[in-house]
């Protein structure tokens, strides 16, 4: 057991290193006064608000709200609506309870929630490195992530990706110690909970539970009862979802699991404009602006929105089936940007689709790249032979299904992170041990 690896003298380091990362992430709430939310993080603010007003998410398309307070200044039309997963709103919407006695701003609020998360999300690393390789891994993997300038800056804004993944490692987690326990239903109960709420939390929450379940069918140690464990975490998974599943089902008069995202985000990637991009061929293109589209779009206007979604899906789905080649273009192409390299300026432009900081976003590139060549000596080192399959199949899962739509840096990297810091603390520590033994 690594347990009994695992000494006070351990504790005392790692407890350290965990109010560390709460120290970095408070300290840049408070030297970033300035934030204003305008993109993503601005309609997670305006369903927040409705939580605020109403008690519940909304039904229908929320208003503009003011900057001062949650009152509505614009109305934003009345259509029933389900493209927000719900999780972070009605998670921000009570956090904006908060500062309305102690005279704090809503949005500074929201972001001190965010570094509870992030620090939240840095224990994991460290626990889950502890598991896989070791103290020492663990020790260096949370150190890398107390103070890892990518991760820390989503955190800086109002977006939803570090809750989604803090849930995807506390289930990573959660199966790695039912995969070592005499009785594993608890644990898979709680990995499904946590896979059904990073499922409010992002759509593409669902996948993460194939590798879990198949980690825990095939757990080293077997009995009557380990064979129901992944039948656990995906019964525990549909019934925290089931919910919204239900109220999707009253409002939008059709079955959306959790989100109607996904159309417009596939459609915005698999298109014309994006694939003869000449500076960016495969990136997003907001459907608005995709050339000779204007009038598939206007043939959307006035559908329900689980209609809408539909098509667009379908429309993207059939532009991937023409254009083999280009799928293959997407994922190579979104792969080397997601690794931000494909230089400072497209660092800068897509920290500012999350409002904060390019030049810190810039900087950071640095660190990435230090992460990722102590990443590679891992690799090289071996380090994965002590790795569980499904663990490298989950983060193999979580590239592809971003890399095939999504390029934008820090924020749709942050699933790929935490594993990256845990490979490049594994190679960190493998390189000083075999210099030791020299």
């Amino acid at each position: 057991m690594r347990d009994q690896l695992v000494g006070p003298r351990f504790g005392r380091y790692f407890r350290l290193l965990v109010v560390l990362a709460l120290l970095v992430r408070l300290a840049v709430v408070a030297l970033t006064p300035g934030y204003v939310p305008i993109h993503d993080d601005a309609d997670y603010d305006r369903h927040a608000c409705w939580v605020v007003d109403h008690g519940f998410l909304p039904a229908r398309v929320p208003p503009y709200v003011g900057a001062r307070n949650c009152q509505p200044v614009r109305d934003r039309g009345n259509a029933p609506t389900a493209y927000r997963p719900p999780l972070w709103p009605a998670l921000l919407g009570a956090t904006y309870v908060l500062p309305r006695p102690a005279g704090m701003s809503r949005w500074t609020a929201g972001r001190i929630v965010q570094a509870l998360i992030g620090t939240a999300l840095a224990a994991l690393v460290g626990l889950i490195a502890l598991e896989l390789c070791g103290p020492a891994v663990a020790l260096a993997a949370l150190a890398i992530t107390a103070v890892y300038v990518p991760l820390v800056l989503i955190g800086a804004s109002l977006v939803s990706e570090p809750l989604f993944v803090a849930l995807v490692l506390g289930a990573v987690l959660a199966v790695l110690r039912a995969r070592g326990a005499t009785q594993p239903l608890r644990w898979a109960l709680a990995a499904g909970v946590l896979v059904g709420l990073a499922s409010l939390a992002r759509a593409n929450g669902p996948i993460v539970a194939l590798p879990l379940m198949a980690g825990l069918w095939l757990a080293p140690r077997r009995s009557r009862r380990s064979l129901l464990a992944p039948a656990a975490l995906a019964v525990a998974a549909v019934l925290v979802v089931a919910p919204w599943t239900i109220r999707n089902a009253i409002v939008l008069h059709a079955f959306v699991p959790v989100s109607t995202s996904g159309g417009n985000t596939l459609y915005g990637t698999y298109n014309e404009t994006s694939r003869t991009r000449p500076d960016c061929r495969g990136c997003w293109t907001p459907p608005i602006d995709v050339a000779g589209g204007g009038p598939f779009l206007a043939s959307l206007r006035g559908l329900p929105a689980a209609e809408r979604d539909h098509r667009l899906r379908a429309a993207a789905f059939r532009f991937a089936r023409e254009h083999p080649v280009y799928v293959l273009q997407v994922l190579w192409g979104n792969t080397v940007r997601l690794l931000d390299l494909a230089g400072a300026a497209r660092t800068g432009f897509t920290a500012k689709t999350i409002d904060v900081s390019p030049r810190a976003a810039q900087d950071a590139r640095w660190e990435l790249f230090a992460v990722l060549v102590l990443a590679a000596a891992g690799l090289l080192l071996g380090v994965l032979r002590r790795v569980p399959w499904f663990v490298v199949a989950l983060v193999v899962l979580l590239w592809v299904s971003t890399a095939l739509i999504q390029s934008e840096t820090p924020r749709f990297r942050a699933p790929l992170d935490p594993w990256l810091i845990m490979l490049g603390a594994a190679g960190a520590v493998a390189l000083a041990r075999r210099v030791r033994r020299r």
